[in-house]
């Protein structure tokens, strides 16, 4: 029985158009992984039983790093819903004008 090979240029082709495709591949999920912008420094959160809102926040006072900020604010929002709160917004609020 004999067996037919492609010819040995057009693998060389087909490799290589596999690689690009890999490569094309593995950067979009590397960036696709990548926070879409700053991480909250504010989290609002609801307590539908108790009908009462809480508030996670930072603020940052140029001194401080923002993503040690952002990991304190997240650790309150969770420990908050551990206790039965919702997260209302992950936003900061504008500030209240007078």
């Amino acid at each position: 029985m004999k067996h037919n090979r492609m010819p040995t240029g057009y693998r060389a082709v087909t490799i290589g158009r596999f690689d690009i495709v890999a490569i094309a591949f593995l950067a979009v999920n590397l960036f696709s992984c990548a926070a879409p912008g700053p991480r909250p420094l504010s989290i609002t959160m609801f307590h539908p039983e108790k009908k009462s809102t809480l508030d996670c926040a930072a603020r940052d006072l140029g001194l401080a790093d923002r993503n040690q900020l952002a990991d304190a604010v997240e650790g309150c929002a969770r420990m908050a819903e551990k206790s039965g709160y919702l997260r209302q917004s992950g936003t900061p609020k504008p500030p209240a004008t007078p």
